[in-house]
């Protein structure tokens, strides 16, 4: 998905305008908020996590997450998100997060 095609799904979370991109996060013109980018994903909370002790720590260990998954070859990647042990498991799971995503992604155009 290019910067262009996201950013048609992405507003402010609070006000509900549209996001400008910068080199290290989305801003908001309407109620300058910013919303940082963190491994390459967007942070759009509006309100700290009450289950987070910090956002700092929380990146961190998103950091870590992702240094450590970087080392694993692409199917030791899919055994270890999935959880499913064989090619049918994986398979399914994938078939239905895909029609979820379908059924997810229509229903927000309607």
């Amino acid at each position: 998905m290019t910067q262009r095609e996201l950013l048609r799904w992405l507003c402010c979370p609070l006000c509900k305008r549209d996001l400008a991109p910068a080199a290290d996060a989305y801003r908001c013109a309407a109620c300058a908020r910013s919303y940082p980018i963190v491994l390459g994903i967007p942070d759009l909370r509006a309100y700290p996590d009450p289950h987070v002790v910090s956002v700092e720590d929380d990146y961190r260990k998103g950091a870590q997450v992702q240094e450590q998954a970087s080392r694993l070859r692409f199917t030791e990647q899919g055994v270890f998100l999935d959880g499913y042990d064989d090619i049918a498991g994986r398979e399914e799971g994938t078939r239905v997060g895909l029609d979820n995503l379908e059924v997810a992604l229509r229903r927000e155009a309607a």
